[in-house]
């Protein structure tokens, strides 16, 4: 079952490993060809994987088939459909998804509850990220984060709360990250402000992704009191030797 109910956002995990030439089967020629423009090999992999992924989802819980799922971008601050978050073309069927890739790691959050937006960041060693808290925190957190000290564990915790908060809202990159504030890393994820609606902060749920520290996830959803599962989003898919 890919969902219990509708207070539920479940969240499927694979890595770019799971590649494999059937899973471009599952994409609509248009995805397959974006995917093929990307330079690197492993961008390619991490888009076929992550989208072959949403598909394989979405077309168990609508009972189609996955590369018949339409799909559609929406950009909630002029409209435009060249660009923006990725939904459903069919809004009625109450569906949102999300997806995310970093180093290794692929992960998809589908959810009737409502908007979503999910995050994973993959640590890398021996980074500073002190550069870029000007851009990324606001001046309670970037003060907060002065005092603690150089952390990179706790800067990406911050990172993929504030990441999935701008997904789940729609506005990604264009809504900057020192504009609102999120709940610090030693506390559990929640929105604190947000520049446009402060009322978003009362209905929104922000939950931490448990695990691996060194690839810190989160993900948001425009709801409350939502609650969170995991899977092995592998044993979906075709792998050489499994069809």
């Amino acid at each position: 079952m890919i969902l219990a109910d509708a207070k539920e956002c479940a969240v499927w995990w694979t890595e770019v490993g799971c590649a494999d030439p059937a899973l471009a089967a599952l994409l609509p020629a248009a995805e397959r060809d974006r995917a093929d423009r990307l330079r690197r090999a492993v961008d390619r992999d991490r888009t076929i994987v992550a989208w072959a992924l949403v598909r394989t989802l979405l077309a168990e819980l609508l009972g189609e088939a996955a590369a018949d799922v339409a799909i559609e971008r929406h950009c909630v601050r002029c409209g435009s459909a060249d660009h923006g978050k990725p939904r459903l073309a069919d809004r009625s069927a109450g569906l949102h998804f999300s997806l995310a890739h970093s180093g290794p790691h692929v992960v998809v959050a589908v959810s009737r509850a409502g908007p979503v937006g999910i995050d994973v960041e993959h640590l890398k060693a021996k980074s500073d990220y002190r550069p870029l808290y000007r851009r990324t925190l606001t001046a309670d957190e970037a003060a907060a984060f002065h005092a603690a000290g150089a952390r990179p564990h706790d800067f990406l915790r911050t990172w993929v709360r504030k990441e999935a908060v701008t997904k789940a809202v729609g506005t990604g990159i264009a809504t900057p990250f020192h504009t609102f504030a999120v709940s610090g890393p030693e506390e559990l994820g929640a929105l604190l402000t947000w520049p446009d609606d402060p009322s978003l902060v009362d209905h929104t749920t922000v939950l931490d992704l448990p695990g691996d520290p060194d690839r810190p996830a989160a993900v948001a959803i425009l709801a409350r009191d939502v609650r969170m599962s995991e899977h092995d989003g592998a044993r979906l898919l075709p792998r050489r030797g499994r069809r």
